[in-house]
């Protein structure tokens, strides 16, 4: 563009462009387009897995730990219950059976502590392994899918603890069970 006189021709700013020769202005480029050259004749859309920077007006590919759509949607942190680990995501990933995110705009998700389960995806919390139940990880594993009734014969407290048979004297004839019962007299 230029301004006449002994004034010489300028290229259009960043984010601005001309596409006619003998003008005085320039324009802005419209929402969810850009440029990143001065002297631009066009603008281009904002491509998706990027966005537009506004402190330096420049195009950046979107971060680990957010999502983006590209155009004029910005960036977007992955909600809770999700993540996104690599640069330029256009979408988050839930978080698997057995892992958890409480935190918006996370790169990973967290694995159950030991004596808790995930079953579901996209979850914001483990829950504590119920009484006359084990986490279906043996070993006080972490990252736990699930959790299991203990067997006709056992009995369990929950959490961190394994389902633990009945002593001598004891049984327990359903799965599911928090104690063990007395045999009666004489058996």
């Amino acid at each position: 563009f230029g301004r006449g006189g002994a004034h010489a021709c300028e290229g259009c700013a960043k984010r601005y462009y001309q596409p006619e020769s003998g003008n005085t202005t320039c324009i802005s480029c419209p929402s969810g387009f850009t440029n990143e050259d001065q002297g631009s004749t066009l603008c281009v859309q904002v491509p998706p897995g990027s966005y537009v920077n506004v402190s330096d007006n420049a195009t950046v590919k979107c971060e680990p730990g957010y999502m983006c759509e590209g155009t004029d949607n910005g960036r977007t942190a992955c909600p809770s219950g999700s993540y996104s680990s690599v640069v330029g995501s256009v979408s988050c990933t839930l978080c698997v059976p057995g892992s958890y995110q409480d935190t918006p705009g996370q790169k990973s998700c967290k694995l159950c502590a030991v004596g808790r389960y995930a079953k579901d995806t996209n979850v914001t919390a483990c829950l504590r392994v119920d009484q006359g139940h084990e986490s279906i990880n043996k070993f006080n594993s972490t990252g736990n899918p699930a959790q299991t009734a203990c067997p006709a014969g056992k009995f369990g407290q929950g959490g961190a603890h394994p389902c633990e048979g009945c002593s001598k004297r004891y049984y327990q004839p359903e799965s599911g069970n928090t104690t063990c019962i007395s045999c009666p007299s004489g058996f």
